[in-house]
């Protein structure tokens, strides 16, 4: 079992009543049944990630649980080869502007920023863009385990022609992590800065999500 750098323990987070020892237990116990090859033996600090994402749920978690893996599976254009000094990743970060900022909100939400550094379309790769952003998110529950995520998309800059650098493919299996395998809960997107054309982009984003994501996204 590989062993994730933590900065928590299973411990501080059941002191917190945030959740089980139990609830623990039992999700330790069904992983315990499914071929290691399909879902890894994962730490306890895993686990309870997994558990808050649900609201410590069992049968959320254990689902949740199952699609983050197969999600990842399933993208490793997305989940795999995260080497920093990849030239893609580079590009990526020196196109877009994406942070957890040093604050968090009243009830402990971390909150994620977006917005373009180059506003140069041709300079606007998805992928890598998408490959980041879930990392970002590794990063922010290493720890101190925020309650929920906020995301803020800032579209200052964006073009028409951003349009023609959406992938529906990488959309569809980015957005289904994200709706059923990720493990936080997404409290609210804010777009500030909308351009004009916004609308077609949403009709995009609709092609790849369910109504529950779209009625997170205020403007």
């Amino acid at each position: 079992m590989q062993k994730l750098p933590f900065g928590f323990t299973s411990k501080e987070i059941i002191d917190q009543g945030r959740t089980s020892r139990e609830n623990i237990d039992a999700v330790k116990q069904w992983l315990s049944s499914v071929d290691s090859a399909i879902i890894p033996r994962v730490q306890d600090e895993l686990v309870v990630i997994f558990l808050l994402s649900c609201d410590n749920d069992l049968p959320l978690t254990k689902h949740t649980i199952t699609m983050y893996y197969k999600c990842k599976r399933n993208s490793p254009d997305i989940f795999d080869n995260r080497e920093m000094d990849r030239a893609d990743l580079k590009k990526a970060m020196n196109s877009i502007h994406m942070c957890s900022l040093p604050v968090r909100t009243d009830e402990n939400y971390a909150i994620h920023h977006f917005k373009l550094n180059d506003t140069n379309y041709l300079n606007f790769d998805l992928v890598p863009v998408m490959k980041l952003s879930y990392m970002l998110l590794d990063i922010t529950q290493e720890k101190d385990l925020p309650r929920g995520l906020v995301v803020i998309i800032d579209c200052k800059g964006v073009g028409l022609m951003h349009l023609t650098r959406m992938k529906i493919g990488p959309m569809r299996r980015y957005f289904q992590f994200l709706q059923e395998g990720f493990p936080i809960q997404m409290k609210v997107i804010h777009i500030i800065n909308a351009v004009y054309f916004f609308d077609k982009f949403l009709n995009v984003v609709k092609l790849c999500t369910k109504s529950e994501l779209m009625e997170m996204a205020s403007g």
